[in-house]
Parts: structure tokens; C-alpha cells; sequence
């Protein structure tokens, strides 16, 4: 065996070793090639593929390190050395020969100890430490590289727990052990390539996974190699993959193509049948021990790649325990220490060991983050404490309320707590978290209820007389004074709300009262009403021409239960028959002539009216638990149901005689 070797002095020198048949383990045609070898040397290139191909092995590859000058040679395995190093400067004449420091102690090893003993401390080392240390220099390289030393990478391999995969036929153990322990490109050495595809032993990136560069179709074999014959047959005595870059058909790998192609070639010029049916059963043979042993190392890389997975969780795990018992001894709260905005640092996802260098080094990051935690973590708990008090404080404003005589008129529909927000209710809820807050401390805020709850409904009140002078109420004094709110308690106070869909006033405190929309931001609760004058005003003709109090409130209307009719909309025999509320709808959004007025039917027409009205509603009320509720047969709808007084019936025509006796107000 030849090995090149190169000393600081940039010349290529040759030193021979002895081989050792008896451990060689790997058979001559699957040991590819050197770089450096010419081609009249023995296992050239051209010897071994023959002259037919016209195409090197791996010449990607090999080409790749033929170019650069002074580059290093490749080992008997072909195992390049993942990054290419740079070329060294040429030695001056004081230090040509020379060598000192570690390359003298590497080179006077074999020199000290015996080769035995070198090679017994070698096969202590993982294969991939075996894989650094080759690549130190060419002497080390030319031993751990040569066929002789294959039983210190046995012996390494076999150390390793849980255990690897045995060297297969045709692999070479430094390869096994680069296949099996590093992430390197088996082309271009780029590192970080997770996947193997285990029918060609190799691991691609993206660029050499292409076809036609390590692996080639095989709808495309013949093409490319127009001299090989017999393509069909020879590409079933090789192994294929379906990791190719188009996913459409079988790969296959270039240099197994051209080296078989050679063979066949020299087998079919011999004329010997025998030994090319030797030949093809052998081939059968190794392609089915490959896609055998291909099953078995993808299922082993699966089980790696879980235990992996696994240990590096039982690793996070411990050293997240070691980070948290550490951060409690120094005083730190443990939910603090455990809060999601702690753990989530990087500190806990790593898998490093924890020494005092790193935890030197990530604890001021974690104390600051766990002092965050803190504040938020106080922070929430003042908030719990401080809605306790609040719910507290509103129980005992709601019993004040309904064990005293405050009128429940013009309050906000949050009146609880609009009165809780007060400044003395707020001085005891906020008084210091360490301080527990009682009922008893209440006691003095609940004394100002009554003048708080009237300042609240005034102010309620004098924004609803702003909306009537608004609207073009007549008789409103601007600065109102005690009795000009009484205004706000009349029927004619006609308030429309925006959102309503069946446009019905509210009319009185009780119905504003119970009035509720969908709250505006940073506006008075009844922002979403308006006055329409011409509502009132027809309110206030109704009541004349019914002869009522103009002061009559809504619920006084609503008991009389009048109905009347528009005179505009009345075209001689049928009349549209309305209550009051809808009166009011109806001269808001009908606009009639100055002329026109309405009627007021009879007490006997009126009752009339309403026996036809409630015959509509019990056939509305039929129909719509029959649609919308799926309810039938019951005998009286009516009686399940309370018709309220502020929503009438809808307005009906209805035709009547002329005898009949009407009041009309123009």
C-alpha cells in the first residue's frame, strides 16, 4: 500500500506500510481510489471502471481535490476530511525538516510506544473521536485510514452503548463510522444533513440529491451511458432508492453504474457464460443483503433518533430542576421561579450540563425574570383583593337600597356601581392589601347613598331636558330649576331610542328606567335617545281631545287604553286604528299637512276594536309557537302568555259606520 504524506516543507513524500491480508476486511474492487493516483498506477481509475465509460468515479468529487494544488490525498476508504484546508506556505531553508511542538510529538509517538499500544489506546476512543483525530495530520491519517487498523474501529464501535449497527459487506469501517456518527455530505461534505438513504450509504444535501449528479433515474441510465449494454439486466443487480429529487421512479447510483458496467463489459468479453451467471447471482445476492440491511439500519435510526429525543428531554428536565433549586435557595418564590415567562427561557431548553460557569453566567438573566414574575404575580393578587372589596361594597349598596325609601327613578343602569366608584367607597377599597376590609368599614360611605343616588339621578335628568330642548320642546326653561323636571314625568315626554326596531317611545322614569342599549364609551347612558316635538305634540292633542290631565304619565295612558285614528290617513270608510304609542310613531315619521287631525273612537267601538285585536294576536300567538317553537294544541295560547301594556297591538283598518260618535282635533 502507498500513502502520501506532506511535511511542512509542502513536498509530497510516499511511505509504504505493510499490509495486513489477514485483517482486511474489505475487498479490493470496493475500495475506491485516491485522488493522487495516476493512471498507469495499480487500481487506477482506468484499470479498475475500463477505458468504455469514459467517466470517473465520484468525479465530483475527486476532481473537486484533483484541482486544488497541494491538496491533501484521500485514504484507502475514501473518507475526505469535511473542509477543505488552506494551502501552506512553502517552508524557508533555516526550517525546512524541521518540525517541533505537536506535530513532532504525533510523529515520535509510533517511535515510543509500540504500534500495539498506540492502537490499543486508539480503540478507547468513539468512532467519531477516531474520525477527529485522523483528520489531524497525514501520519495519523495514514495509520487510522489503512485496512490494518479496521479491529481499532471494530473494537470502538462494539464500546458504544446502546449498540450500533455491524459494518456491512460493502462498507469500509471508517465509512460506517462517518455514515453512522456525522452529518456531513457523502458528496460535497456540507454538514448538518440529518437524512440517510441507507440502499446507497449515503447522506446527500439538497445540490447532490439531484439527479445526475450522485444518483441518476433509471428511465435515464441509458441515455447517459449510451456504451454500457444490456442496461435493463444490469440495473437489476443494483440496489435503487426512491430518494431521488422528482419522487417519479427508481435511482440509482452513478458510480455503482459505470463500475458494474465495466465488469459486465469484461465478463461478456471473455465468452464465459458460467462465470457471468456467477457473476449475476452473486450481484442478486448483495442487493438482497442491501435492501435487507437497509430495513434493519432504518428502523436502528429511528430507535436513535427516539432515544435521542428522549435523553435530551430527561436532559432539560434535570438541569431545569438544578436551575429551579438553585433559584429557590437564593429566596425566590417557587411559582415565580415556575412561571411560564421564566421556564420559557433559553436557559431551560438547553441540554448543556449545568456548571458553575453557566449558571454564573444565565443567573442574572433568570433573576430578572423572575423578579418580573413577582410583580405580576402581586399585581394579580391586588386585583384579587380589590374585587373582593368591590363585590363587598356593591352587596351592601344593593341592601341599602332595598331596605330604605330612595325612589328608583332616573338612576343609570349601573347605578351600583356608579355609586361604589365614589371617592369614600374607593378610599376603603383601596386601602392598604395588608389591612382586611370588613362590612363595618363601609359604614360611613353607606351614609352618603341618598345624597349620592339624587345627584346621580339629577344629572340624568338634566341631560334628558338638554335632549327635549334639543328636540324643539316648547316651554322648557334652560336652567331648570326643581319643578321643571316634572316635564320628564308626562306622557309628552316622548323619548325615541335609535336601536329600537318598532320605533315606540319611552315615555316616564319607569320605562327609562328600564330602558337598555348597548353602552357607548365615554358617553351618558342615555346617549342613544332623542326628542321628537311633533311626537309630543301629538301626545299632548290626544290627552286634550280625551279630555286627561296634561300631566298624565304613561302608565295612567296605557290603562285607559284608548284607540284612535289619523284623519290624513283615512280615505272615508276604512280607518287605521292605533293606540297612543303608535299615535306618537306615527306623526313622527308620517309627515301630514298642517289641516289634518285625529279621531277618538268610543267606549263601544273601542271595544269593538279590541275584540278584533285580540283575535290577531291569539292568531299571531298560534302561529308562532307553531313556527319558531313547535308547540301545538293547547287550548287558550293566551292564558300562557302576558300581553305587555307598553307594546300595543299593531295597528289594524278597520271599517265602521258613519253613525258611529268620534272627537276629532285638528
Amino acid at each position: 500500500m502507498v500513502v502520501s504524506t506532506r511535511r511542512k516543507t509542502g513536498k509530497v513524500k510516499e511511505v509504504k506500510y505493510a499490509e495486513d491480508k489477514e485483517e482486511d476486511d474489505t475487498p479490493s474492487h470496493d475500495i475506491e481510489p485516491t485522488p493522487h493516483q495516476h493512471p498507469g498506477d495499480e487500481g487506477s481509475l482506468s484499470k479498475e471502471t475500463g477505458p468504455e465509460l469514459g467517466l470517473e468515479i465520484g468525479s465530483s468529487s475527486v476532481n473537486k481535490f484533483q484541482r486544488q494544488e497541494g491538496s491533501e490525498n484521500e485514504d484507502e476508504y475514501g473518507i475526505s476530511h469535511g473542509k477543505k484546508r488552506k494551502p501552506r506556505k512553502p517552508a524557508t531553508p533555516s526550517t525546512k525538516g524541521k518540525r517541533t511542538g505537536k506535530a513532532r510529538r504525533l510523529d515520535t509517538l509510533f517511535d515510543k510506544l509500540p504500534t500495539e499500544v498506540v492502537y490499543t489506546i486508539f480503540a478507547f476512543l468513539h468512532p467519531l473521536d477516531l474520525l477527529r483525530l485522523a483528520r489531524t495530520n497525514q501520519m495519523l491519517r495514514s495509520h487510522l485510514m489503512s485496512k490494518a487498523s479496521a479491529h481499532i474501529w471494530k473494537e470502538a464501535r462494539r464500546k458504544i452503548n446502546p449498540p450500533v449497527p455491524e459494518c456491512p459487506f460493502d462498507q469500509a469501517e471508517p465509512q460506517w463510522a462517518r455514515l453512522l456518527f456525522t452529518r456531513e455530505c457523502s458528496n460535497c461534505d456540507k454538514n448538518n444533513i440529518p437524512n440517510v438513504i441507507w440502499a446507497h450509504r449515503l447522506r446527500l444535501c439538497h445540490d447532490c440529491n439531484r439527479a445526475g449528479v450522485v444518483l441518476i433515474l433509471g428511465a435515464k441510465v441509458k441515455k447517459t451511458f449510451p456504451d454500457v449494454d444490456d442496461v435493463p439486466s444490469l440495473l437489476n443487480l443494483l440496489s435503487w432508492s426512491l430518494s431521488g429529487s422528482s419522487w417519479t421512479g427508481r435511482y440509482y447510483r452513478i458510480s455503482d453504474i459505470q463500475k458494474i458496467g465495466a465488469e459486465w463489459t469484461s465478463i461478456k468479453k471473455k465468452g464465459d457464460k458460467k462465470e457471468l451467471d456467477t457473476f449475476t447471482m452473486g450481484r442478486v445476492k448483495e442487493v438482497m443483503e442491501i435492501k435487507d440491511t437497509s430495513a434493519t439500519f432504518a428502523q436502528w435510526e429511528r430507535n436513535r433518533a427516539f432515544q435521542k429525543r428522549k435523553d435530551n428531554a430527561d436532559m432539560k428536565e434535570s438541569r431545569r430542576n438544578e436551575i429551579i433549586s438553585r433559584l429557590e435557595a437564593l429566596g425566590h418564590n417557587r411559582s415565580d421561579v415556575q412561571n411560564l415567562t421564566v421556564i420559557r427561557k433559553a436557559a431551560f431548553s438547553s441540554t448543556a450540563q449545568l456548571t458553575e460557569s453557566r449558571w454564573n453566567m444565565i443567573r442574572p438573566q433568570l433573576e430578572i425574570a423572575v423578579n418580573q414574575a413577582k410583580d405580576e404575580r402581586l399585581n394579580r393578587e391586588r386585583q384579587r383583593i380589590v374585587m373582593s372589596r368591590q363585590q363587598l361594597a356593591e352587596t351592601l349598596v344593593r341592601e341599602y337600597y332595598a331596605s330604605s325609601n330612595i325612589k328608583a327613578v332616573f338612576r343609570s343602569r349601573s347605578y351600583v356601581g356608579d355609586i361604589v366608584s365614589s371617592t369614600m367607597f374607593q378610599d376603603v377599597i383601596h386601602r392598604p392589601f395588608e389591612v382586611s376590609v370588613a362590612r363595618e368599614d363601609f359604614q360611613e360611605a353607606l351614609n352618603t347613598v341618598p345624597e349620592l343616588a339624587s345627584n346621580a339621578s339629577r344629572e340624568i335628568q338634566l341631560h334628558l331636558l338638554q335632549l327635549m330642548i334639543a328636540g324643539g320642546a316648547p316651554g322648557i326653561d334652560p336652567s331648570p330649576t326643581g319643578s321643571s323636571f316634572d316635564v320628564l314625568l308626562s306622557v309628552t315626554a316622548t323619548f325615541f331610542c335609535r336601536a329600537r326596531i318598532d320605533g315606540l317611545p319611552y315615555c316616564g322614569a319607569g320605562e327609562l328606567d328600564e330602558h337598555y342599549c348597548f353602552p357607548i364609551p365615554n358617553k351618558p347612558k342615555f346617549y342613544c335617545l332623542s326628542y321628537d316635538h311633533r311626537a309630543g305634540s301629538t301626545v299632548a292633542a290626544l290627552l286634550a281631545m280625551a279630555r286627561l290631565d296634561p300631566n298624565t304619565s304613561a302608565e295612567q295612558m296605557d290603562e285607559k287604553d284608548l284607540r284612535f285614528c289619523c284623519s290624513g290617513c283615512s280615505n272615508g270608510s276604512s280607518r287605521l286604528v292605533m293606540s297612543w304609542r303608535d299615535a306618537a310613531c306615527h306623526a313622527k315619521t308620517v309627515d301630514h299637512s298642517e289641516d289634518s287631525g285625529w279621531e277618538l273612537f268610543s267606549e263601544e267601538e273601542t271595544e269593538v276594536i279590541r275584540e278584533q285585536e285580540r283575535a290577531n294576536v291569539e292568531d299571531e300567538l298560534e302561529n308562532h309557537l307553531r313556527n319558531y317553537h313547535s308547540l301545538t294544541g293547547l287550548q287558550d295560547p293566551t292564558t300562557e302568555f302576558q300581553i305587555k301594556p307598553s307594546v300595543p297591538p299593531e295597528p289594524i283598518p278597520i271599517v265602521l259606520s258613519k253613525s258611529r260618535h268620534s272627537r276629532t282635533s285638528s
